[in-house]
């Protein structure tokens, strides 16, 4: 009887999960983590209270966020997601409004015309699908980032 209640404690003992321990590298969240501070003219990751800036936004989003959060493996897929989709959502956001600046120019035939417009809405929408996969990459960037740096995973 007592071997079968040994056992039990150990197999229960060992299903439990165990919870990562914050180690002693590990950095105030006050202090070490980012967030997101947008304003009319852009973005910009800011750190701590102090609000020290860390990346600002570039032409087609922020280009250094893998540079960023480099410090957390977690982190760097999201990041690396972002750059990517961020870069190729601007580049079919710019193309769709093109084509649409051929249909509103009015010239060509017809099926050049609707073959425009349609074109630039498709470009659009792919642009504008990708621009929402790159804000939620960055979104859990940032998250895992904090996650990481302020646990010191």
């Amino acid at each position: 009887m007592r071997t079968t209640i040994w056992i039990a404690a150990i197999s229960l003992a060992m299903a439990l999960p165990v919870t990562a321990q914050p180690d002693a590298d590990a950095c105030p969240y006050e202090a070490c983590a980012v967030r997101v501070d947008e304003s009319f003219l852009g973005v910009r990751l800011v750190a701590g209270e102090d609000e020290t800036i860390v990346a600002r936004s570039g032409l087609f989003g922020i280009v250094d966020l893998t540079e960023v959060v480099a410090v957390s493996p977690d982190a760097l897929p999201y990041a690396r997601t972002y750059e990517r989709s961020r870069l190729q959502s601007a580049l079919a956001g710019l193309a769709g409004a093109a084509l649409v600046g051929v249909w509103l120019s009015g010239t060509g035939s017809d099926a050049f015309q609707t073959g425009a417009l349609v074109g630039g809405i498709g470009l659009a929408t792919v642009g504008l699908t990708l621009d929402l996969r790159s804000r939620r990459s960055f979104s859990r960037a940032v998250w895992e980032y904090n996650r990481s740096v302020t646990q010191g995973l």
